[in-house]
């Protein structure tokens, strides 16, 4: 977790909000690094216990849900990609 953190942070560090907007390539690497934490967070619990009762500050559910957001609503990387509003609606099936 800490070092998809440190990967997010190195990525935008000297980006302002337009030149990230503008990067699909920065903006798809801190989604997956999101996506990570997510996974690492949602999992925290199973496969480290002792480290999750060690640090209730981690709000596993929280980074999880993002995670679970960011894989499965896809019509949403469009939004954050800083496409209009009127474009971020779910896809058709």
């Amino acid at each position: 977790m800490l070092q998809a953190i440190e990967r997010i942070e190195t990525y935008t560090a000297a980006m302002t909000e337009a030149e990230f907007l503008a990067s699909r390539l920065v903006q798809d690497a801190v989604i997956r690094n999101f996506e990570i934490i997510g996974e690492a967070a949602g999992n925290l619990q199973r496969v480290a216990p002792e480290i999750a009762a060690a640090h209730p500050e981690i709000p596993g559910h929280l980074p999880r849900g993002l995670r679970n957001f960011l894989v499965h609503v896809y019509w949403v990387r469009r939004c954050i990609q800083g496409l209009e509003y009127r474009d971020c609606r779910p896809a058709q099936s």
